[in-house]
């Protein structure tokens, strides 16, 4: 999304580069706008469900970002933004909470590494594909279609989800309270 909606604004629409990073800004404030009740969230829900209802809003988002024309007024466009980074960062949230759930302390360091490197790997597959998807078709409607690709593959990603058992990571949604412990008696 950071990738293709400057240029759709920016090549598709004839927006200067300071009005599309103005608008796309709105991405980001979803993403922060969100976090304080991303916790709540997952803790009230689980992962499955709120990490399916992520990938669907993030579908829809980049499905009605598809659908933008430079016609559409600008408040418009900057709720659909603000929607996706709400969504994004709420998905995010939930898969990086869930990968690291069952790791021991111990081997916490590799797979945070482990973790870095196929984020990073999977953000270059995500851009080339979106690069290829535009060059495929010509002018705005590359943008459209890289957006309904993306669509498609943020929907696919919910098969991988849906295969996890119903309590996935539920010792970390819900964690077992602790005793509190007791004061030591002050001498006398």
């Amino acid at each position: 999304m950071p990738f293709l909606l400057p240029l759709l604004l920016q090549d598709g629409f004839g927006w200067t580069p300071v009005e599309a990073g103005l608008m796309v800004m709105w991405v980001f404030v979803g993403n922060f706008a969100i976090k304080p009740v991303t916790t709540p969230l997952l803790r009230a829900l689980g992962f499955r469900p709120l990490i399916a209802a992520s990938s669907a809003g993030l579908a829809a988002t980049m499905v009605a970002c598809a659908l933008v024309t430079p016609a559409t007024p600008a408040w418009a466009i900057a709720g659909i933004f603000l929607l996706s980074g709400v969504f994004r960062s709420v998905g995010f949230t939930g898969y990086n909470t869930l990968q690291f759930a069952d790791v021991p302390a111990e081997q916490m360091n590799g797979a945070s590494t482990l973790s870095s490197t196929v984020t990073q790997l999977a953000n270059g597959l995500g851009v080339a594909l979106a690069a290829v998807c535009v060059r495929a078709v010509d002018a705005t409607a590359g943008y459209r279609f890289a957006l309904l690709i993306m669509a498609v593959v943020a929907v696919l990603s919910t098969a991988a989800l849906l295969r996890l058992p119903p309590g996935a990571a539920e010792h970390v949604r819900r964690p077992v309270p602790t005793r509190p412990v007791e004061p030591e008696a002050a001498p006398r």
